[in-house]
């Protein structure tokens, strides 16, 4: 999430507060999840994560890994390349803050 942080700002992350920084990360997250698809890699192979799941869950570990409202934490979270890029367009055209 952090290339995405810096193809939308430009910046680089200001890891000098962690709290901070895990709070923006998830933030960025939460927005790359509503507009590409977040996989989850199991036994060699990539499934998609239901939208809705993601909606509620608290991505954690620079959002390598989520904790769904449940308490379930998912690890070996993964998106595309072309998606990544598609995002960060999307969010740039948006003019998103983080």
């Amino acid at each position: 999430m952090s290339l995405v942080y810096f193809g939308v700002t430009g910046m680089t992350l200001d890891a000098t507060n962690p709290s901070r920084m895990a709070a923006t990360l998830n933030d960025i997250a939460h927005a790359v999840s509503v507009l590409v698809p977040v996989y989850v890699i199991r036994d060699g192979k990539r499934l998609a994560i239901d939208a809705a799941v993601l909606c509620r869950a608290q991505f954690l570990a620079g959002a390598h890994r989520i904790r769904t409202n449940e308490g379930i934490e998912i690890g070996n979270l993964s998106l595309r390349r072309d998606d990544i890029g598609a995002a960060i367009a999307m969010l740039k055209e948006a003019r998103i803050r983080f």
